[in-house]
């Protein structure tokens, strides 16, 4: 039988052991394990120490800090067999799980995936959810058949991988709860992405690499079971959201405009060409009128763009070309000054349209609908209702537009603004990790605005420094010293009174050795966009 090295990633995982175990039961003679250590402390590093003389058990220590990825490629590096096997350290593989990873690489495959029960929930939850002690029960090395009787034996991939198969989409699924590759694959497609930060979509975006190598399948009847801990669950949560743009950015095509906003299924692809098809059939004009940077032109499909068309001018005033649609693109917010739309748009079912206008709100400052010679709308079947029914990794903890009256608009003779609504007031995608196209972009105000003081407090004279550096004029001074020892601030837990969703920028003085949560709700209204953080030393 081929031999599989099996990387585990460790982060200060109560239960390791748990994990390790499963695995010596499973392994066969030339199978290794390579543990790699992201900067434990020593209490988690004691349980490593009782599997130091192992056979063919390797243990390394990680260069970084928090870098999955890397953490990854540093435990393939040190592999030397054909296959290989990546299992989070919290994740305990179920008896004749490995062995079935071992003949699907064997049958073909270049990836593989299977069941996670119980995936992302805390102790006290399962407790809830259970009405037993849960933790206890996975120290007690249940069976499979154990999780069937508590009707736990359950992972929601398992009942959407299979409308992906035609698609060839299932590496959306492809977590590294546990996953495996070839390692020709693994290193055909260029390893694990290292430029992502933080929790979540390096997986997915490897797993989409990895497709275009090969067949991946997922084992509907390999199982492991999640050991739940506690985690900030919003935080990483919008983590995932920055980094699923991050992956959107490095490989912009309309294919993955559709995962981002819709997640992928054959029937989501085939609704959507029925209404590209229609839109086409009204040949629609697609010239375009651009004269400064910061504005951005969105074209229906048409004839000549069959996946839309996104345009705007770069930093150098060059015309840049996207095949997208407008529901997803890969810019920070408040990237644009202005997007133009035209009428035309809303030839598309309502639930496209204002998927493009929220998301043409999020990355402009203004958004304008010109006007052209009125159309009949289109009367689509309800085949759209897949649309209507679906939802993609982004929108769980921010507002969807899903009808027309979640906007606010106001008629200006040639042209429509979108002036508010619903939509724009809701917790909304706040994006800030993707390149700037525009290299004077980034925190600019230039506008009157209220300052937060987190530092030990400062001076008229210091004030008024940062006033005449930032060209900003001060309104309003609110003092929190009192929070300025805190290394970092959720400005959510030290703000209070609604003032999130005052219409005016804010400017948050800090120390050198202060940090602001950039993935705390704060920042996922659309009044804060425009928000600033300084670090000032008093």
């Amino acid at each position: 039988m081929t031999k599989i090295s099996i990387v585990v990633i460790c982060h200060n995982n109560d239960r390791l052991n748990l994990v390790i175990d499963a695995l010596l039961r499973q392994r066969i003679t030339g199978d290794e394990i390579i543990i790699v250590n992201d900067n434990s402390d020593e209490s988690h590093l004691n349980i490593l120490l009782k599997y130091s003389n192992t056979d063919d058990l390797f243990i390394l220590n990680s260069d970084q800090i928090g870098n999955r990825s890397r953490n990854r490629n540093i435990g393939a590096t040190h592999a030397k067999n054909p296959f290989l096997l990546f299992v989070d350290g919290d994740i305990v593989l179920m008896d004749n799980c490995l062995h079935l990873i071992r003949m699907t690489l064997s049958s073909g495959y270049v990836g593989a995936f299977g069941n996670i029960i119980q995936g992302g929930n805390t102790p006290e939850q399962m407790d809830l959810l259970t009405g037993f002690d849960y933790l206890r029960f996975l120290e007690s090395n249940p069976t499979i058949e154990d999780f069937f009787k508590h009707n736990l034996a359950y992972d929601k991939r398992a009942g959407l991988v299979p409308q992906n198969i035609l698609s060839k989409s299932e590496w959306q699924y492809y977590y590294t709860g546990y996953c495996a590759a070839t390692k020709k694959a693994y290193l055909d497609c260029g390893k694990f992405n290292e430029s992502f930060l933080g929790w979540g979509a390096e997986d997915v975006e490897f797993g989409y690499r990895l497709e275009k190598h090969g067949d991946i399948k997922f084992i509907s009847g390999a199982y492991a079971y999640h050991l739940s801990h506690h985690r900030d669950l919003y935080s990483i949560m919008q983590t995932n959201k920055k980094n699923l743009y991050y992956f959107f950015y490095q490989q912009a095509c309309h294919y993955l405009e559709i995962f981002i906003a819709f997640h992928m299924s054959n029937d989501i692809l085939e609704t959507l060409k029925y209404i590209k098809d229609k839109m086409i059939a009204l040949d629609l004009p697609d010239s375009f009128d651009l004269n400064n940077k910061g504005e951005m032109c969105i074209l229906p499909v048409s004839k000549k763009n069959p996946d839309g068309c996104i345009i705007y001018l770069d930093g150098d005033s060059q015309i840049i070309k996207l095949g997208l649609m407008g529901f997803a693109m890969p810019f920070n917010n408040h990237q644009f000054d202005c997007v133009y739309l035209t009428t035309d748009l809303f030839c598309y079912p309502e639930i496209i349209y204002v998927k493009i206008i929220q998301e043409s709100y999020r990355i402009a400052r203004q958004v304008k609908i010109r006007k052209l010679p009125s159309r009949p709308r289109i009367k689509y079947s309800s085949i759209i209702n897949s649309l209507n029914s679906s939802h993609s990794g982004t929108d769980r903890t921010n507002y969807s537009a899903f009808m027309i009256n979640d906007f606010t608009f106001c008629d200006k003779g040639e042209y429509y603004i979108v002036t508010g609504g619903l939509a724009t007031k809701m917790p909304n995608l706040y994006i800030d990790n993707l390149p700037d196209i525009y290299e004077d972009s980034k925190n600019v105000v230039n506008s009157d605005c209220l300052l937060f003081d987190f530092t030990t407090g400062l001076s008229e004279s210091q004030i008024k420094d940062i006033s005449n550096k930032h060209h900003i004029t001060v309104k309003g001074i609110y003092n929190l010293t009192a929070h300025s020892d805190k290394k970092q601030i959720r400005l959510s837990d030290v703000i209070f009174g609604e003032l999130q969703l005052l219409n005016i920028p804010f400017i948050y003085i800090v120390n050198d050795n202060n940090v602001i949560d950039k993935n705390d709700i704060w920042w996922a209204y659309k009044n804060r966009y425009n928000d600033k953080v300084i670090a000032y030393q008093v």
